[in-house]
């Protein structure tokens, strides 16, 4: 048995008001991952129109907020916990910090008197020749 035909936890007894959908929907059908599906379809879609769009790319990555903050609280309510949903909401919480680093680099402007360097501290910079060769 895989990891994709395991069972809801049980959480009922945390709290009375769950509504009991767990063990009979497939597991990549849990409301929960819905929502994780919708947030990589928002976040790689803020991605292709950071350049283009930048009022719809921003929208988009905030519904991707907005989809992390309403998974876990299906989970809970639909009694709808399971691995593949934990590794999907960590994969997609990854993504929500890669992805605005991935559009600036793309989107900034390219200087001739300049090339780019990764900061993993503020992520994509610029840097004037010559200053990182010593």
């Amino acid at each position: 048995a895989s990891f994709l035909d395991e069972p809801a936890v049980s959480r009922a007894h945390h709290s009375p008001a769950v509504i009991t959908m767990g063990s009979s929907w497939p597991v990549m059908l849990y409301v929960p991952n819905l929502i994780g599906y919708f947030r990589i379809v928002c976040m790689w879609s803020s991605f292709y129109y950071a350049q283009t769009n930048y009022k719809l790319a921003l929208t988009l990555y905030v519904l991707n907020f907005a989809g992390d903050l309403v998974d876990g609280f299906a989970a809970r309510l639909f009694n709808q916990s399971s691995n593949y949903g934990a590794t999907l909401d960590m994969v997609t919480d990854r993504g929500e910090l890669l992805f605005p680093s991935l559009s600036r680099a793309r989107t900034a402007p390219r200087r001739s008197n300049t090339k780019w360097t990764f900061s993993f501290n503020c992520g994509p910079m610029r840097v004037p020749r010559g200053a990182l060769s010593g």
